[in-house]
């Protein structure tokens, strides 16, 4: 069929003269990414370039990857499109087609028709490492043998060190396409410039049935890359499925392996970006020592307050026995490190955070201080009437209907008085009752009285318009 429609095509070719007219490079390009065989066979006879480049780089030959067009690559090779001709990244149509590889006609076309099998773009990403595909688009295992026959390098090595197989193993449910390269030759045991293997890739991107295939390679579990890491650790940076921990802890994956900073997988785990709450809990009953400290003297709870992603995360390391109580080596606890990284309220309440306490203002006109049950958090002002050792005695007022009636109030302040008689004074305290004293012509009174937590005394300002205002002043200070 292919063969037939690039006869018609030649065909026209010669047996027409080209019109003035012809279409541009860039409506050109996207018509051999979108339009019909018919259409693009009318574009060349009219004098359409099929090597024109639009003004992102592509090609007519690179314009239909994706679109799974084998005619139209068909019709383009036969009329002369350059097959290796490079973008402004350095990659050639085969890689454009090896990349969105759902179906392989196409980049069979490309292929047969001399592409470099072994070409690499500006990044050294070779045209099997494009074939792997991509997180949304995964490889098409059926390209690997392909490539491999034409004689593509399976064990080529990128800039990184890193092989098509560790690029495979960075793409999670590509366990097919990672089969056919070990299948054709592809070596596990290769590791990159930062000693990482492929078994670490796979952990990395929490793939299960990834990471049991190359365990069941024979690849070891405790292996380290540069930097001291195991796969294990590799999981535990990125979190994910609880699935690859229980599966790397089967293989004999040391649970409490630190790295060069004293951090432990659990410590990693509450900070990774795809947190998950099952993932500490398999880690502590796998052995993992839930308060266990890094060079720092930091806990996972610690570095959780810190990078908290959700409060799940903290409650749960809670629940696993996680000690709210301890202090890193700079004496700081959970709630230090939360309060220092604005948590949220939520976080701040469960690492123990105690509410701010509030203060009820008294009114005279609606109760008495017998209303008020003993530990009522309240908020008095009024005038010095007398300082009794390290206490005072203040004289507060009440409106019932006209006039003034004057109330003393007895104010335990627990430290030297620094107010004068008739000094403005003003004090949040809890309220313990009624106390007894003897006034000054010797009768016993019941007065009620107030231990202060915070108080403030300013002399008193004859204008008793500016008493208020004076009053305001205070208020604010013991906010």
């Amino acid at each position: 069929m292919y063969k037939k429609i690039c006869f018609m095509a030649l065909f026209l070719l010669l047996i027409t003269s080209p019109c003035h007219g012809a279409m541009d490079d860039v409506d050109f390009v996207s018509l051999c990414a979108q339009g019909s065989p018919k259409e693009v066979l009318e574009a060349i006879r009219n004098g359409a370039d099929v090597n024109a480049v639009d003004k992102y780089g592509t090609t007519p030959l690179m314009a239909p990857a994706g679109y799974d067009r084998p005619e139209i690559v068909s019709i383009l090779i036969k009329t002369g499109a350059k097959i290796d001709y490079r973008d402004e990244d350095g990659q050639t149509a085969l890689m454009h087609h090896a990349s969105y590889n759902v179906k392989i006609e196409s980049t069979q076309l490309i292929i047969e028709a001399g592409a470099d099998v072994n070409a690499q773009d500006n990044s050294g990403t070779s045209v099997l490492m494009h074939a792997v595909g991509s997180m949304a688009n995964y490889g098409n295992p059926a390209l690997v043998p392909i490539l491999v026959e034409k004689g593509a390098k399976i064990n080529y090595r990128d800039p990184n060190g890193n092989t098509v197989l560790q690029h495979a193993a960075y793409t999670v449910n590509n366990l097919e396409f990672i089969e056919n390269l070990l299948k054709h030759g592809a070596d596990p045991r290769i590791k990159n410039n930062g000693g990482a293997t492929p078994l670490m890739a796979a952990a990395s991107t929490s793939d299960a049935r990834t990471v049991k295939l190359f365990l069941d390679l024979g690849l070891p579990v405790e292996e380290e890359d540069e930097q001291g890491f195991t796969a294990f650790m590799h999981a535990s940076m990125n979190n994910g499925d609880p699935e690859v921990f229980k599966i790397l802890l089967k293989a004999g994956a040391e649970v409490d392996k630190r790295n060069a900073g004293g951090v432990t997988p659990l410590m990693n785990a509450v900070t990774a970006p795809c947190p998950s709450p099952e993932v500490l809990r398999v880690l502590v009953q796998g052995g993992a020592k839930v308060n266990a400290v890094d060079n720092e003297g930091r806990t996972a709870l610690m570095r959780a307050a810190q990078h908290a992603y959700s409060p799940d995360m903290i409650t749960t390391l809670l629940e696993l026995g996680a000690d709210i109580t301890m202090k890193d080596s700079s004496g700081k606890t959970a709630l230090d490190y939360a309060v220092a990284n604005n948590q949220d309220e939520e976080i701040l309440k469960i690492l123990g955070k105690k509410p701010a306490p509030t203060y009820e203002p008294i009114n005279y006109r609606k109760a008495a201080f017998g209303d008020y049950a003993k530990g009522t958090r309240l908020l008095v002002t009024g005038e010095v009437s007398q300082i009794i050792g390290k206490d005072v005695l203040l004289k507060t007022r009440r409106e019932p209907y006209v006039g003034y009636t004057e109330d003393p109030v007895y104010v335990m302040v627990g430290e030297r008085v620094r107010a004068l008689t008739q000094d403005l004074f003003a004090v949040q305290g809890t309220y313990q009752g009624f106390v007894e004293m003897e006034d000054m012509l010797g009768n016993t009174l019941s007065i009620p009285c107030i231990k202060a937590d915070k108080y403030q005394a300013r002399e008193r300002n004859l204008q008793d318009n500016m008493q208020d205002e004076l009053m305001d002043g205070i208020m604010d200070i013991l906010k």
